[in-house]
């Protein structure tokens, strides 16, 4: 028989209850008491029971999850993050798998509900309606995660399928190719229908009719992928390019293309979605639209905790929230047969970088009536995580932000203000007159779901960034002391920097740095780029500039370039402006005589800084300013 309570009181010298209360932690023992009580637990191995707890306190501890099909890689990397996330809350989970049979997923969700779970996580791409009435009926707080079921009043988090079909597709017409088919999923899953209407938008755009598009019916899983594939090319020879609905189908249909000894991408381009582990595996890699699999469980596990802990406050809440998607461009893609070097002059698409030319500098202006001299939001700046605004506010002028799904960094540069968020009072928050005068300045974060508030006390510098939620939701301040402050390269690469809200640091997206360059100096030198979700090799980041210059009129050169050149712009920004860098190498040098300060801002859809330097000025990483001049990379090398 194991060890009970009940041994542990004897040989501690105490009461049953003692021992129950120490363990709860609602004691008010002597010390001496609970050092006897923790001691016994140590020597007897003791283990409370579980159930006895859960009916003392009416909670288990545990959150149930069901998924579709666990065969499905999909499935097996969110069911990673739920459990990652809920043992960070101090939950359990019970796993159950739909195996693609309704009848058993109803099974599952009676045995969950029955006392076993605090919460549940459904995860399908499809709910039918019977299955959706017990959800909707459920006794425990219900999320349900990939199925965007709004008519189930029961909080939801989704892709935006529609928008990540619109980018393979974009891609696709951005290589040249104008034959293309779709491999759809299961007919009854709404994630493949959203999937193909993005698609068909996108090639309809580019003047392609929906009858000049075959769309072949796929199943999504294992073993199915490639079985219409043959048909469809014995039927239509000319198609050139393949969007499928997940990577298992696309991988599935890569097999059924080499069977056929058809080279990929050589002959037929293939894009799938998903992003699973295996896609970066398989050869050729594969080009894939990136669903945010950890931030759909992290959102769960997160949105279930606070309904168990506050279920009046979260009860009656049915957020929709749609994840942006973002596409990662491998090996399984190229130009189309005989368009290589017509490639570039196709349709721009959301991934293309050509489609920013001529939007990379935005110019600072005088303060509006908000107090705003500069703003840039996702939509207007062509990408999917970044929002940015500067203010100069006047003494007693208030910016604000209203709660929302997106986290949020806001420094006073400049001048000093107070800082709210929520219930959160940082009071007056400032440690600089002008950012030359050295030290770092403070560092609000502040999670989403507050609202945030500044009022100047004096004349100031404030700036407000913000991006969708991540995995981690964080109210924080970090004080100027425990800032970083780095003095990285030499000679005409020697720059200061701030480490504000580094990669290590706990936050949701956001990472943000302070860059100090003396003027006749080089910064983001040698030239490198975080464009490409390819880790641990690089990271895909949006990033900004904000300018400042110690002389007003001063001025930066910065040149943001891709590897093809199809990006190629060089700007002089002044003071209080700002540059987007969507894509490519992106270095910046100050003239002579004008010390250059730069904010820098970033997010994507993973908290990583991984880049690559540009392979043609690598040599530079090695460059010894002081050793004399060689005359080339090969000489410089040696």
């Amino acid at each position: 028989m194991g060890v009970t309570i009940r041994d542990v009181a004897h040989r501690a010298g105490v009461s049953t209850a003692t021992v129950s209360r120490i363990l709860s932690g609602a004691s008010t023992s002597r010390p001496a008491t609970v050092a006897a009580v923790r001691a016994a637990v140590d020597e007897l191995d003791y283990r409370p029971s579980s159930i006895a707890r859960s009916l003392k306190t009416r909670m288990t501890k545990t959150l149930g999850l069901i998924v579709t099909d666990v065969h499905n890689p999909f499935f097996p990397e969110l069911v990673a993050a739920v459990e990652a996330a809920a043992w960070e809350h101090g939950f359990r989970i019970i796993l159950c798998n739909g195996a693609r049979d309704p009848r058993r997923e109803a099974d599952h969700l009676a045995l969950l509900q029955d006392g076993r779970v605090d919460g549940l996580i459904v995860a399908a791409g499809h709910l039918t309606d019977g299955y959706a009435a017990q959800l909707a009926r459920s006794a425990v707080p219900v999320v349900i995660v990939n199925s965007g079921r709004a008519d189930l009043g029961v909080p939801t988090i989704v892709s935006d399928n529609r928008a990540g079909g619109r980018l393979a597709a974009e891609h696709l017409l951005g290589l040249g190719h104008t034959h293309l088919a779709v491999v759809t999923g299961p007919i009854e899953a709404a994630d493949s229908v959203d999937r193909v209407r993005g698609a068909l938008d996108a090639l309809a755009s580019a003047g392609i009719g929906r009858d000049e598009v075959p769309v072949v019916l796929g199943f999504g899983a294992p073993g199915a992928g490639g079985q219409s594939v043959g048909e469809l090319l014995a039927e239509r020879p000319d198609i050139t390019a393949l969007i499928c609905y997940n990577d298992v189908t696309a991988i599935e249909v890569v097999r059924a293309l080499r069977a056929m000894g058809r080279r990929v991408p050589g002959e037929i381009s293939v894009v799938g979605f998903d992003d699973i582990d295996a896609a970066a595996w398989v050869e050729p890699p594969l080009t894939t639209v990136i669903q945010q699999k950890r931030e759909m469980g992290y959102w769960a596990v997160r949105r279930l905790v606070e309904t168990i802990a506050r279920p009046a406050v979260g009860g009656g809440r049915a957020e929709q929230v749609v994840l942006p998607v973002s596409l990662c461009v491998r090996g399984s893609t190229g130009p189309a047969p005989g368009n290589a070097g017509r490639a570039a002059s196709a349709v721009p698409h959301a991934g293309d970088p050509t489609r920013h030319r001529g939007r990379l500098h935005r110019r600072a202006a005088g303060p509006g009536p908000d107090g705003t001299i500069v703003a840039v939001d996702a939509a207007s700046a062509g990408w999917s995580y970044l929002d940015f605004a500067a203010y100069r506010l006047r003494p007693g002028q208030p910016a604000s932000r209203p709660a929302d799904d997106r986290e949020r960094l806001v420094l006073v540069l400049e001048g000093r203000a107070t800082v709210r968020a929520g219930d959160h009072d940082f009071g007056v928050v400032g440690s600089r007159e002008t950012v030359f005068d050295g030290p770092p300045p403070p560092v609000v974060l502040v999670a989403p779901g507050l609202p945030v508030e500044v009022i100047a006390e004096t004349d100031a510098l404030v700036v407000v960034a913000s991006a969708p939620a991540g995995p981690v939701g964080r109210t924080a301040y970090v004080a100027p002391d425990e800032i970083l402050v780095e003095v990285r390269g030499a000679g005409q690469t020697e720059r200061r920097i701030h480490h504000l809200l580094p990669p290590a640091a706990e936050a949701g997206r956001l990472i943000a740095f302070e860059v100090f360059t003396p003027g006749g100096n080089w910064s983001s030198y040698p030239p490198h780029k975080h464009d490409t979700e390819d880790p641990p090799r690089e990271a895909r980041l949006e990033e900004l500039y904000f300018y400042r210059f110690a002389k007003p009129q001063g001025f930066a050169f910065q040149r943001v370039y891709t590897p093809d050149r199809s990006l190629d712009e060089v700007m002089a920004p002044g003071d209080g402006d700002v540059v987007l860098v969507p894509a490519g190498y992106h270095p910046v040098g100050a003239p002579a005589g004008y010390d250059c300060y730069y904010l820098n801002v970033m997010a994507g859809p993973n908290r990583a800084w991984h880049f690559t330097v540009d392979p043609d000025h690598a040599w530079l990483m090695n460059w010894d300013p002081a050793a004399p001049q060689a005359s080339g990379p090969e000489e410089a090398s040696r």
